[in-house]
């Protein structure tokens, strides 16, 4: 297993149709790029480190005009999160799939769980995306994160 790459290092990128997107399902990211506990963080330049948002694991599927908000269970949230939609169709990429968290933030900015999960802000939830693993129909799970030489 390669770190850098999420999935075995002989895994080469894949050239996805425009109607084959969706074999990029959240079940499969999730299976090999899940986050793993530990009793210390590694101070090694062989790690890299996120912030972990306290929301809904969302993946963002846009194809031309139709987002889909996947959740972890598989649930299509494209209705509750109206924001994460509007802002998607702004991109000018037409394809693409991200994998990202779902927020709401407090008046200091930070994650609010609470409020998130009240239901009561859901026109003012940010996805906060940290991967892209497709856009215009290119597999990009298999490129480097960072290329450290």
């Amino acid at each position: 297993m390669d770190p850098w790459r999420g999935h075995s290092s002989a895994a080469e990128s894949i050239r996805l149709s425009e109607s084959n997107m969706h074999i990029l399902s959240y079940a499969q990211h999730v299976r090999t790029l899940s986050a793993t506990s530990g009793n210390a963080v590694p101070a090694t330049a062989a790690w890299l480190h996120e912030v972990k948002y306290d929301g809904y694991r969302l993946i963002v599927q846009r194809d031309d005009n139709r987002v889909r908000l996947i959740t972890r269970g598989g649930h299509d949230w494209s209705s509750r999160f109206p924001r994460i939609v509007e802002t998607a169709l702004q991109n000018r990429h037409k394809r693409f799939v991200i994998d990202g968290e779902a927020v709401v933030l407090d008046g200091d900015g930070i994650a609010d769980f609470n409020a998130l999960h009240s239901r009561r802000h859901d026109d003012k939830v940010w996805l906060y995306a940290f991967d892209v693993l497709a856009a215009d129909g290119e597999d990009l799970r298999g490129l480097v994160v960072l290329d450290l030489d």
